[in-house]
Order: C-alpha cells, then structure tokens, then sequence
C-alpha cells in the first residue's frame, strides 16, 4: 500500500515535463489499485488550488483512461472471460465514475433473486417466463423512450443498473448478464445486420427466439419462420449465426464509440475504438 507521502510526491512530479519522469509516473499510476486512486483524488482536493487541481485531475484522467483500457485487452486475450467482467470493463473504460463494488453487488443481487424462483423442475419456457417476469415486471427494467439516440444514461450499464432504464442494446447486454448468472442458456443469434436473443438446448439446438421489442417474450420458429427463410435465401444457409458474449460487447462499445463521437470526446473515442478493433471491428445493425 502505497502512503500518503508517497502520494504527495507523486502527484508532485505530474507536473515535471522531463519525458523520462512523465513515463515513469504513469506506469506508477497504472500499477496503484482503486483505493490508492481515490487516495490521489482527495490529496489533490485537499493540498492544491483550483488551477492546479484541473490539471492534476486531467493528467490522473488520462492514466485512468490509459489503465482501463489495458484492462480491457487483456481481459479480451483470456480463455472464455465472463461476460459480466468484460461489460464491466468496457463501462468503466467509457466513464471512470463506474464503481466494480456498486456493478457486482448489484448483478448479484438481481441474480440471487430471479434464481431463488427458478427450478430444475420447471420447462425451458416456464424458466424464461418466471425470469421476464421478474425482471420487467417486478424489478422494473424498462425501455427508454428519449432521445433519437442513446443518452449515457440509457446506455451506460452501471447506470442502467441503477435507473432500470437503457435502449434495448443496454437492456439485452443486462438481461444476457443475469442469464449468465442464473444459467439460462441463452446466447445471441447473428442475423447480418442485427442479432436476437436464442435459448439453446441439449447439443446447442435453438429451442426458441426472444424477442427484444417485447420484453423478451418467447416466440416459436414459426412466428419468424418467414424472416429466416429470406435471410437464409439471400445470404445462405449460414447466414444465422450462433455467437459468443463478445459480440454483444462488441456491439457495446460501438454503441458507447458512436456516443462520445457525438459529444466530441475525441481521445475516449479512439480509445474506444482500439478496443473495438480488437473485438473483431464494426457491426452493421440497425437503430438502438
């Protein structure tokens, strides 16, 4: 644990333009834990004047940026990561206010009660039905109907987890979190230019879809029958695909690319972006 002289002199040297000294602090900064950051954001409130505070926070800013975005790569280079750690990261990659304690703690906590009403002795279709109903019904996770395009409030997940409101990507990556976490196998289908959630069964066969617009209520083949076979005809018969978590993050941190975009934070952007072209690149898909 680092102390708080030690914090003192490093928040000092922020301010040398030596390159090697400018190096050297922020691989310093990189190695402290949360903890010792927020340690760094009191010390600067409490020892330095406003002028130098907007500097010093900027610089911490950037390290922070820096760190998390190191966290994401290597989060991606793992075997089979959670999807729950990853969208964590990826949150906390686009706003550094995001607390792991607050986003943990609340996946558990959702988790732990939809899964105290979900059986082995219950069908496929009555787990899903329980667990819809839990989610949209009692605890109140909602479509937003603001905006053209996804504000950070309906998009953000630990914000989502605490206001119960997202665009549908937002909601989708929440509901996929909680079925992870329960042990609903469901898994998102890849339809060219968008994706629906699918549960699979025994030798991953598509039991049935979900459908999104609708709170994720269940739909039988043959209430989309038509829209698979005009996928299938004109991209092929592999033009539904079964894909891993990453693609939901992927499409995640386009979502959060484009945002920023939008609000001219550039430097979040192109971190964001590298990211994204570690995931494999840009999605086609339609409005969120």
């Amino acid at each position: 644990m680092i102390t708080e002289q030690e914090i003192r002199s490093l928040i000092l040297l922020m301010s040398d333009n030596d390159p090697v000294v400018t190096e050297a602090v922020s691989q310093k900064i990189l190695s402290l834990d949360d903890d010792e950051i927020r340690l760094m954001k009191t010390t600067i409130i409490s020892d330095f004047g406003e002028f130098e505070q907007d500097y010093l926070n900027d610089a911490l800013m950037e390290a922070e940026e820096t760190r998390a975005e190191e966290e994401v790569l290597n989060y991606l280079s793992g075997v089979d990561p959670s999807l729950s750690k990853g969208a964590y990261l990826v949150t906390r990659l686009a706003d550094q206010s995001a607390d792991n304690i607050f986003f943990e703690r609340t996946l558990r906590m959702l988790s732990d009660e939809i899964s105290s009403e979900i059986s082995d002795k219950m069908t496929e279709v009555e787990k899903v039905e329980i667990f819809n109903h839990i989610l949209f019904k009692r605890m109140g996770f909602r479509y937003s109907v603001t905006g053209i395009k996804p504000e950070k409030e309906n998009t953000l997940l630990n914000m989502v987890l605490e206001l119960r409101q997202a665009n549908y990507i937002s909601i989708a990556i929440i509901y996929f979190m909680i079925a992870r976490e329960v042990g609903l196998p469901v898994y998102p289908l890849w339809a060219q230019k968008g994706f629906f959630p699918v549960y699979l069964g025994p030798d991953n066969k598509m039991l049935f879809y979900l459908n999104m617009a609708y709170n994720f209520e269940i739909l039988p083949r043959e209430a989309i029958r038509d829209f698979i076979d005009e996928m299938e005809s004109t991209y092929g018969e592999d033009a539904l695909v079964v894909e891993k978590d990453l693609l939901l993050l992927s499409i995640y941190t386009q979502v959060l690319s484009d945002l920023y975009s939008r609000e001219g934070e550039h430097k979040k952007v192109l971190r964001l972006d590298r990211v994204l072209e570690a995931m494999g690149g840009r999605k086609s898909f339609g409005e969120y």
